[in-house]
């Protein structure tokens, strides 16, 4: 997420609000999950 982490394994991890694109709104998901309470993103299939 930072940098120096692992790659997404598959889009699905990545994509992690769900709405079938890669941007900026899955990095705000993400944030909002591990620093305020949000829901978590779905597993890899």
């Amino acid at each position: 997420m930072f940098a120096g982490g692992p790659a997404a394994q598959c889009d699905d991890e990545a994509n992690v609000n769900g709405l079938g694109d890669l941007d900026i709104t899955d990095l705000t998901f993400q944030v909002d999950f591990m620093f305020g309470g949000g829901p978590p993103p779905p597993d890899c299939p």
